[in-house]
């Protein structure tokens, strides 16, 4: 079968999902599905292009949702202060409606979409935590395809599919009966969803901040040659992270409207109204005790969640400084990045792990809390003998996250086939000496599914990271991630391993990754990563402590992962 049919509607749900479990479609990766099924040349998504469009709506509308929230609420607030309590929501939003958006765009109007059953309350959200983790659930995605329908399709071209009415007789709507049709789709979509239970490590993640918070500030001070005032503990105020499960109402009446007739600022004011986070409607009234403090210090990029947020935007308000700290990894390194952008935006001056090539005014070089503790709390037996291969899993998703300089939906398939095809090629020469360490995800790891069919299941473990590593004698990265820069910190044997359009770096670092590739630090290739593990496995040290290998270790984790 060499073309879609006009007649054969366009899946937009995950509730196919439960009637055929390997039977797997969405909307956001139509595009892929016509590019596998009819080997067609479709043009690849300008991550790019698509990321700075994102940031120019979200500056642009900030102000007049702002002026919208200040007369609703009879206050009189900047648009800091708004943007501290909703910015990183709103940016979030606008990505992922404009991933939808791309793809009705793309959409053959003429055909009929079966979409699920809209319900407004499964946008309802109590704060950014809740509504982080919402949209790791496909309940909330095909509730968003299913919401913008409407501004794309005629109504006699929608094909609701109510959650009490699914049944086999959904099958024949499908009209898909080629076996050949049906075993490509079980090959690329093979993935069996069976829970929608997940923990967002990034957001439930207590940033330790290593060493009393005062002692941050003044290896900060020393360092970064900046002339602060008489150092005061009193006019400094720290807060962390801290979550709740409080459930707050919804404001029925607030509502945003826009005077543009774009239908991509009519669906997506009509989305910030539904999503907004109830938690705005409760604090805003409340009165904040403000405290006495020039500098407040807390990590980003949404910077916490109910009354600590709100005392922040209040103390900001006032006329306090926001210092922000770099969580985790990614930072610095690639491209175009949603949190990196927003922590540099509403922070007064950012603590970075080393790096300061953008806003150099704003950017203070600082160092790692979380790789400094390692390098003390983690303790390694140098004459124990290690055979072990640890290989790192990446976190993977067939639902958008964001447009930037990271693995997206439609590479998933490629990222799982070039390391399962890598583990199993690993296997076969060290048998029983390969571990891979799966990322849970949606309650499973779409990478473990592949290696169950190629029979390698014993090879995967969810053991302790930091065990794992401390019993082997290399590890190897498949994403430009925090677990990276800590093997890196201390010193273990390393080697990063992905695809470059995968992790697009910034043109700065760019020569620093080409001396990295120089000396076998990351491979882009499988075959030369295989052909260079077997000369080198019965002594990666002596590759390793060499003394170009060493020196440039050091050089980067200046840059990225700089400790004490």
């Amino acid at each position: 079968m060499s073309m879609i049919s006009d007649k054969q509607p366009i899946i937009a749900t995950y509730k196919i999902d439960k009637i055929k479990k390997s039977f797997f479609f969405n909307l956001s990766i139509e595009n892929q599905y016509k590019k596998i099924i009819n080997k067609n040349k479709n043009k690849k998504i300008n991550y790019e292009k698509n990321f700075y469009y994102c940031i120019k709506i979200y500056e642009k509308i900030l102000p007049d949702i702002v002026k919208n929230l200040n007369f609703f609420y009879k206050t009189n607030y900047s648009i800091k202060f708004w943007e501290i309590l909703i910015g990183y929501w709103l940016l979030r939003l606008i990505q992922i409606h404009k991933n939808y958006f791309n793809d009705y765009r793309a959409c053959n109007k003429k055909r009929k979409i079966i979409v699920s059953e809209f319900d407004k309350k499964i946008f309802e959200c109590n704060n950014y935590s809740e509504f982080n983790i919402q949209t790791t659930h496909f309940k909330w995605n095909e509730n968003y395809i299913s919401f913008l329908s409407k501004y794309f399709f005629k109504k006699k071209n929608i094909v609701i599919l109510k959650s009490k009415n699914i049944n086999k007789n959904y099958l024949n709507i499908l009209n898909i009966k080629n076996n050949l049709i049906r075993s490509k789709f079980k090959k690329y979509f093979f993935y069996n969803l069976k829970k929608e239970n997940i923990i967002d490590s990034h957001v439930y993640f207590d940033p330790l901040l290593g060493r009393n918070t005062d002692i941050n500030f003044r290896y900060l001070i020393n360092k970064s040659k900046i002339k602060f005032k008489l150092y005061d503990k009193k006019n400094f105020q720290f807060y962390k992270t801290k979550f709740n499960s409080f459930k707050y109402k919804k404001n029925h009446k607030l509502v945003f409207n826009t005077k543009k007739k774009d239908i991509f600022f009519q669906s997506l004011f009509e989305v910030i109204t539904l999503s907004l986070p109830n938690e705005i409607n409760y604090y805003i009234k409340k009165k904040i005790k403000q405290k006495l403090s020039n500098k407040i210090f807390t990590v980003g990029p949404h910077l916490a969640d109910g009354l600590h947020k709100f005392k922040i935007a209040h103390e900001i308000e006032r006329g306090s400084e926001l210092y922000l700290k770099q969580l985790g990894g990614v930072y610095g390194t690639c491209k175009n990045l949603v949190s990196e952008y927003f922590d540099l935006k509403i922070s007064d001056k950012f603590l970075s792990w080393g790096w300061n090539h953008k806003n150099k005014f704003k950017t203070l070089p600082s160092y790692s809390n979380l790789c400094d503790s390692l390098k003390k709390f983690t303790k390694f037996n140098e004459k124990k003998k290690k055979r072990n291969i640890l290989i790192v899993g990446c976190k993977l998703t067939l639902l958008f996250r964001e447009f930037g300089s990271r693995l997206q939906p439609e590479q998933v398939y490629s990222y799982i086939k070039r390391n399962s095809s890598l583990i199993a090629d690993l296997e076969k020469k060290y048998k029983n000496h390969i571990l891979f360490k799966k990322h849970i995800f949606l309650g499973q790891c779409l990478m473990t599914d592949m290696l169950n069919k190629k029979k390698l299941s014993h090879v995967t473990t969810d053991k302790n990271f930091y065990k794992l590593v401390r019993n082997s004698k290399l590890v190897i990265h498949t994403s430009n991630s925090t677990t990276m820069l800590e093997t890196l910190s201390i010193n273990v044997p390393t080697i990063l391993f992905w695809k470059k359009e995968e992790w697009p770096i910034h043109d700065y670092v760019k020569p620093l990754f080409n001396d990295l590739k120089k000396n076998n630090i990351i491979f882009y290739d499988k075959d030369k990563l295989i052909k260079f593990i077997n000369k080198n496995y019965h002594d990666f040290d002596k590759w390793w402590q060499a003394e170009k290998v060493q020196n440039l270790i050091i050089k980067f984790n200046k840059l990225f992962v700089n400790t004490l």
